[in-house]
């Protein structure tokens, strides 16, 4: 089995042997860093976006509250001249027609 340092230095145990050398993801990182992502994401973007998709846990779940649905009419329009006024003080501008 092969072992592969992660980006942290976590320590991670391959089920298959790599080829030659095992990968020191972490060294790599401390060598090249940032400037890495940035020729990878410049050469070769799709594979970058690949990688970087990776890095996402696959348990990741979002949830989101619909905290709209159960408004009142006047509630419903309370919360748009909120949100309107907000917008305003921002300094943009939003055409509802």
């Amino acid at each position: 089995m092969s072992a592969i340092r992660s980006l942290s230095g976590a320590k991670r145990t391959l089920n298959q042997p790599l080829p030659g050398n095992s990968v020191d993801a972490y060294q790599v990182w401390q060598e090249e860093g940032i400037e890495a992502l940035r020729k990878c994401a410049k050469k070769y973007p799709a594979k970058y976006i690949i990688a970087m998709a990776h890095l996402i846990p696959q348990h990741f779940t979002f949830e989101h509250e619909h905290k709209l649905s159960g408004l009142t009419e006047a509630e419903l329009a309370a919360r748009l001249l909120e949100a309107q006024e907000e917008i305003r003080k921002a300094g943009l501008t939003i055409d509802l027609s």
